[in-house]
């Protein structure tokens, strides 16, 4: 479970596992997610879904650079699979 606080305001998000055991470059994708979603406008909740969603996702790839696009980050933090084609 992750909690934010902004202000007065606390929202909370579950998310599922992706499997994978690297926790390597997670903590720049948790916030590359939150800031895109807070800029994009999205509900304070969605953007924490987008946290975690390309947070973890980042870490299923070679290196710390996602190779991610939104749409697979959306249906990531919707509960789609983390299994990604490539």
């Amino acid at each position: 479970m992750i909690t934010v606080t902004m202000v007065t305001t606390t929202i909370r998000a579950t998310g599922p596992s992706t499997g994978s055991n690297r926790d390597g470059g997670g903590g720049e994708g948790f916030a590359a997610g939150f800031f895109y979603g807070l800029l994009a406008g999205e509900p304070e909740e969605e953007a924490l879904k987008l946290r975690w969603a390309h947070g973890a996702l980042l870490t299923t790839f070679p290196g710390d650079t996602t190779m991610a696009t939104l749409d697979q980050v959306r249906a990531f933090a919707k509960g789609a699979s983390a299994r990604i084609q490539r």
